[in-house]
């Protein structure tokens, strides 16, 4: 997945325009994440659905790292990754399966969704 990411990001970062990720709504972000599912499935993607499917892995991916980086993470969270940790590809899958089925969310900002999905996907057992 990273050098999907890492394509996707290179080949639009000079055409795409800036998003401020905090406020799209759900909806963005299910279309976005959905786009990028279609890429590894090896569909063809307009330059719009390229751009949103860069979005996605690129915010899930920070996400992610940051997450990763963050010391006590699974306690203030309530999301347990398994070893070796959770790929970005699986994070995109949990998110849109989360969205889907939460069509309330869509209207509300994006960003509120992650964690959410992450948490729900990958629950901290007791």
């Amino acid at each position: 997945m990273r050098p999907l990411v890492l394509l996707l990001i290179t080949a639009l970062s000079f055409a795409s325009p800036r998003v401020n990720a905090g406020g799209q709504p759900g909806s963005f972000f299910l279309s976005s994440c959905e786009a990028v599912i279609r890429a590894q499935e090896g569909q063809h993607l307009p330059t719009e659905g390229m751009m949103g499917a860069t979005f996605c892995a690129a915010y899930v991916s920070g996400f992610l790292d940051s997450m990763s980086n963050t010391p006590g993470a699974p306690d203030a969270t309530g999301v347990c990754f398994p070893e070796p940790g959770v790929s970005d590809e699986q994070a995109i899958h949990a998110l849109v399966k989360y969205l889907r089925e939460n069509p309330k969310t869509l209207n509300r900002p994006g960003r509120t969704s992650l964690m959410p999905a992450l948490k729900k996907a990958f629950p901290c057992k007791e």
